[in-house]
């Protein structure tokens, strides 16, 4: 697998107007799950794993969407997901992959998809830490970007995963229970 560092880039849109834009941690996830149904998925998963340890901030792990759509390659890559408030898409404004930064600080994403470049299937994947960016200018903040290409076809995808998450903390603190 190759590695290499990449940079966000933006259109003239405000930033913190795009990723503060969802109110509430449903309406996050549906944006997600609407990203896999624009790749056209016959099958989408999601996943919630549950944590018992009790110092954790949220009682939930992570929670994973796991779709069978067509993808990304890594030619396409830095258009359609770094690049913030995309043209690239016919209907919604590029911003969706972004919206898992309102359920949690950490965001990986897996892709494979057919590159019409190189003509074969890539894989890229990408983790992103928002504490990494929360101080500094975000495109001047580089993030590191593995990708391979495969010679034989192989099932195209798209997966996010987020942890860390802020929200659905299900009970108290352990030193207010006791």
């Amino acid at each position: 697998m190759t590695s290499v560092t990449k940079k966000i880039t933006t259109n003239t849109r405000v930033i913190k107007d795009l990723f503060t834009k969802y109110t509430d941690t449903f309406i996050a996830l549906k944006e997600l799950l609407n990203n896999s149904i624009q790749a056209k998925a016959k099958s989408i998963n999601l996943q919630i794993d549950y944590t018992e340890d009790l110092l954790c901030k949220s009682s939930i792990k992570q929670i994973e969407i796991f779709d069978d759509g067509h993808g990304v390659s890594y030619s396409d890559f830095d258009k359609k997901i770094l690049e913030i408030g995309t043209t690239a898409k016919e209907k919604g404004q590029g911003i969706g992959r972004f919206s898992s930064f309102q359920i949690g600080e950490l965001m990986h994403i897996e892709t494979i998809g057919y590159d019409d470049i190189k003509n074969s299937f890539s894989k890229t994947s990408l983790s992103i830490d928002t504490t990494d960016f929360q101080d500094a200018q975000l495109e001047q903040t580089e993030f590191k970007v593995d990708y391979e290409y495969f010679p034989q076809k192989i099932n195209t995808h798209y997966k996010v995963v987020i942890q860390n998450l802020y929200h659905n903390v299900s009970f108290p603190p352990l030193v207010q229970r006791l």
